[in-house]
């Protein structure tokens, strides 16, 4: 085979990108923002939005930078922390789902002092469906 024809190797995706895809997710659903909302806002078609936030397809740079612009964050905040603690992936996998932007959101209205009553409620019954 000549050299000029090469066989290019398929780019693989890394833990990061799936983590960086699960936080456009969550702030995509947070501001009430379709797939293709999203989509047009950077110039993509919206399975491509849904590659990026399964983590199949990594983001490049620029594209990145779209993403951030087009949620209203800081490049940094689509990152995830280095020192992430080991039930991230549970975390990550409930705010990410439209039900658990929707716990968020109502949660954060409620009184401090009733959201601790509601936590040690939900902490209960957990305990006792593992049962």
């Amino acid at each position: 085979m000549p050299k000029s024809a090469s066989i290019k190797k398929p780019r693989s995706t890394t833990e990061t990108d799936a983590k960086i895809g699960r936080r456009i997710r969550m702030r995509r659903l947070e501001l009430g923002m379709s797939q293709t909302d999203l989509a047009n806002a950077v110039g993509v078609t919206f399975q491509q939005i849904q590659k990026y936030e399964k983590g199949i397809n990594g983001i490049r740079g620029s594209r990145l930078a779209a993403i951030a612009a087009a949620l209203q964050v800081d490049l940094p905040f689509l990152f995830a922390a280095k020192d992430a603690a080991p039930d991230d992936t549970v975390v990550d996998k409930f705010i990410t789902s439209p039900e658990g932007v929707r716990v968020a959101k109502a949660f954060a209205q409620i009184p401090e002092s009733i959201c601790l009553t509601i936590v040690k409620l939900a902490e209960s019954l957990a305990q006792e469906l593992v049962r």
